[in-house]
């Protein structure tokens, strides 16, 4: 049976399992409140790492002496040193995380979700508190939905036909906690990962992104990072920016795709670039502008 095929059957059965109606409530609040408080500690660490590097920058850097460059050099080469072993330690930590969800929910690619949650963990906070542009969303996203399949590895809970709902839930919560925006996160689970819609679906994934939610903004403090009620609306009359600029950032975003594809392609075969100068050089690149 085809992998979507499975998932769609599984989907549609929840509808008649009315008895694990209460279940799939409570099952989706712990989800919610264990990525939400996984991905509170993680902007937590990067708020901190922020501030740390700034200060570095402005106080010890700029003064321009060779042995502190130096140092820092050290250091920066330290990061790449141990981002490359957590790399093989535990590949599938690597790049955004999100393909690796998506195959692990179609079930062709398991999950160590112990071992991804502390390497995607580290190995991002290491990666942005050194100055790399690591976006939040993949790295946030594929830790929730480790946690989601933890969640449902210590229910027992863990079948080809049930397993989906943790992953996807813990997706949900994840990328809700790493921007304090649930509506983003149902959205997320529904478009991104073709998520079948039906009730204990719709159901399991927001109470997960309503208690992520709960915990980052109520619990921790964070908000939103992106403060929307604070823009003005447009005008009637400026509308029309709106597909304008819609159909421009989809034109820049499929050049950038193909570039970085590319890209990806000529690093994997050329000698010029093997792996520990392929994490090493965007660390130099960064210090350097």
């Amino acid at each position: 049976m085809h992998v979507d095929t499975q998932l769609e059957a599984a989907l549609r059965a929840l509808d008649h399992w009315p008895r694990f109606r209460l279940r799939l409530f409570f099952e989706g609040i712990v989800v919610g409140i264990l990525s939400g408080t996984v991905i509170s500690f993680f902007r937590w660490g990067l708020e901190m790492g922020t501030v740390w590097r700034q200060w570095i920058y402005a106080n010890v850097l700029a003064s321009g002496g060779v042995l502190l460059n130096l140092s820092w050099f050290g250091v920066l080469l330290a990061a790449a040193l141990l981002l490359w072993h957590l790399g093989i330690y535990e590949p599938n930590a690597g790049g955004s995380g999100i393909p690796q969800v998506e195959l692990t929910v179609a079930g062709h690619l398991p999950m160590r979700w112990v071992t991804v949650i502390w390497a995607k963990f580290a190995g991002t906070l290491i990666s942005l508190t050194g100055g790399l542009s690591v976006g939040r969303e993949g790295p946030c996203i594929q830790m929730g939905a480790a946690v989601g399949c933890g969640v449902g590895r210590i229910w027992h809970d863990d079948k080809a036909q049930t397993m989906p709902r943790y992953l996807i839930g813990g997706s949900v919560a994840g990328l809700t906690a790493a921007f304090g925006a649930p509506a983003a996160g149902l959205c997320f689970a529904f478009e991104e990962m073709k998520t079948v819609i039906s009730g204990p679906m719709l159901l399991f994934t927001a109470l997960a992104a309503a208690s992520a939610w709960f915990v980052i903004e109520v619990l921790f403090g964070f908000g939103r990072v992106f403060p929307f009620q604070n823009t003005d609306t447009l005008s009637l009359l400026q509308w029309w920016i709106v597909p304008l600029l819609g159909g421009m950032a989809g034109m820049l975003g499929a050049v950038y795709n193909a570039v970085l594809i590319r890209l990806t392609h000529w690093a994997d075969r050329s000698p010029l670039m093997p792996q520990p100068v392929r994490v090493l050089a965007p660390f130099q690149i960064g210090r350097a502008s």
